[in-house]
């Protein structure tokens, strides 16, 4: 008897239930306890996040101890689409998904996806969600954007492929998202329920392509999203996530997918703000799911009564249990979790000092850096150059030589152009700058020769708006690109904003704002480097795919 049915035949029912459970929670106590009855089936990285932070020390002993006490190994979860400082502050950080398809070359993303499950895997994980397979077709989409690969469903199923190899080449599932396909919305799902309201021929065609194409490649899991597709789910008012249609119908019986079924997060407001967390958890069984990512703010024993009481109710039968269980005992087995040595430290610590994946970071970065416009470049060495961050990012902020607070990402910019041109100056501008603010920089600016503008538009979950630019902000730059001929607008993140902009003198957009990219970005600026992405989205009539200088 192999292992599968081996630890199948000892399960209580008990003990079945919780192999569906993913918990993410902060309730350790809870969470170790289920653990050692056998009654979770995964953790994911944010309940160890939660516990340790980023201290390799704390991590080590916490995923040790967590190995050690599980009575039925569970799945380690972690989301890490540009790497594992996606979750933890240690780790190779790469460009995003968009960027790598602005290379033209798939062999990037085999690359990157196995250097990615490498880390994941020496920081303990098993199953990975990415990538993303939504072809963004909506430059107004609040979520997805510079998460995809691009907006044709050629580039995201072969690069989604090639990614997919070299996760699963490493031992690691790959977790492909967000099914059926949530790349052409106008909702972000975290804040409500987006719907796609295409008829069944467009979306075979389109939507459902590069995860019906992924399925058929051998990708060993599936995510499902908080999307409605109401000619797809004919009668199922309900988000994809609880719908049988799309799940069992589709996915399991039409598709014929034999790998685990995952939900995105039911902490999600698209979930949590109409359906209880036990309710969500039954629901999500039902239509065909394998496994439940937990909501974070519940102890995961909520979501276990919840599916238990369903059991003892009817709503779900043994039977269905018991096939989904085998599906998660198998995943496990052909991940090698029966085999895992304990971790060390070391090997975390080694994590910041892997020199072949910085290498292909910095590799990745530099071929997708995409030039729009090209009238100024290279920039002058001796030219007197001012940087104006016009939006500031997370973390650690610094004072520059002007008196203003700048933060991580512009400071790191300021002292890569500085490596070039000791006159360099930086200042910022709010993000909704008043009129004050506005002529105050301005005037500033008529002091330098050439005028840097940057852009850091992240896709922040929960935060609407996140992926554009204010009106305010487009307004400055439109009176500033009047004032000074020479002005170099830099776009590190969503280039969809490029259409709303003024033409300046030089214009480049590196997809990301991960230290590689904006390093890569400088020394193009000055010509130290050649440029050589192209665009994987349309912007515009006149920038559109395949379009770079």
């Amino acid at each position: 008897m192999n292992w599968v049915e081996e630890t199948f035949q000892k399960m209580t029912l008990e003990q079945k239930i919780g192999q569906l459970i993913i918990s993410r929670s902060n309730f350790k106590s809870s969470t170790l306890e289920m653990l050692r009855k056998g009654w979770l089936g995964g953790v994911g990285s944010l309940f160890i996040r939660f516990v340790c932070g980023s201290d390799a020390n704390k991590i080590v002993k916490l995923t040790n101890q967590i190995q050690e006490e599980s009575l039925i190994p569970p799945l380690f979860y972690t989301d890490c689409e540009n790497g594992i400082p996606h979750v933890f502050t240690i780790g190779t950080e790469f460009p995003n998904n968009m960027a790598l398809a602005a290379t033209g070359d798939p062999e990037l993303a085999y690359k990157m996806g196995r250097a990615i499950a490498n880390e994941a895997r020496t920081l303990g994980y098993d199953i990975i969600a990415g990538p993303v397979l939504d072809i963004n077709s909506n430059p107004q989409n609040p979520i997805i954007g510079t998460r995809a690969f691009a907006d044709t469903v050629e580039v995201v199923t072969e690069f989604g492929k090639r990614y997919v190899d070299g996760v699963q080449e490493e031992q690691v599932i790959a977790c492909g998202k967000h099914f059926p396909g949530h790349g052409d919305t106008d909702t972000d799902s975290h804040i409500s329920v987006p719907v796609v309201d295409k008829c069944l021929k467009t979306l075979k065609k389109k939507e459902f392509y590069p995860f019906k194409t992924l399925v058929e490649h051998g990708i060993q899991s599936i995510m499902t999203s908080h999307t409605y597709f109401p000619e797809l789910q004919q009668g199922e008012e309900v988000p994809v996530t609880f719908s049988e249609k799309a799940v069992k119908k589709l996915l399991l019986d039409s598709w014929k997918f034999k790998g685990l079924v995952v939900t995105d997060s039911l902490s999600m407001q698209a979930i949590a703000a109409n359906y209880s967390v036990e309710e969500a958890a039954v629901l999500s069984i039902k239509a065909g799911n394998d496994m439940v990512l937990q909501d974070y703010n519940t102890d995961p024993m909520v979501t276990f009564n919840g599916l238990m009481e369903a059991v003892n109710s009817g709503r779900l039968t043994e039977k269905e249990i018991d096939e989904k269980v085998r599906k998660i005992l198998k995943a496990k087995q052909w991940c090698g979790i029966r085999n895992k040595k304990p971790m060390e430290e070391k090997d975390i610590e080694g994590l910041n000092r892997n020199k072949f994946h910085q290498m292909l970071s910095a590799e990745i970065a530099e071929k997708s850096v995409t030039v729009l416009e090209n009238r100024a470049m290279p920039i002058p060495a001796k030219q007197e150059i001012l940087i104006i961050s016009t939006r500031n990012d997370e973390g650690v902020e610094c004072v520059s030589d002007l008196g203003t607070v700048i933060s991580p990402r512009s400071m790191a910019l300021y002292e890569y152009v500085k490596e070039y041109n000791e006159n360099t100056a930086i200042t910022t501008i709010s993000e909704n700058p008043e009129e004050e603010e506005k002529l105050r920089i301005l005037e500033l600016s008529k002091k330098f020769k050439h005028v840097i503008i940057t852009n850091y538009i992240r896709i922040i979950s929960y935060k609407q708006g996140s992926g554009t630019i204010p009106d305010s902000q487009i307004n400055f730059i439109e009176r500033l690109a009047k004032q000074n001929r020479s002005v170099t607008n830099l776009i590190f993140g969503n280039p969809y904003v490029i259409a709303r902009l003024p033409k300046t003198a030089n214009i480049l957009t590196a997809y990301s704002d991960c230290n590689a990219s904006i390093k890569a970005t400088v020394d193009i600026l000055f010509g130290t480097k050649k440029s050589c992405g192209k665009l994987p989205v349309k912007l515009s009539r006149k920038y559109d795919r395949g379009y770079g200088l």
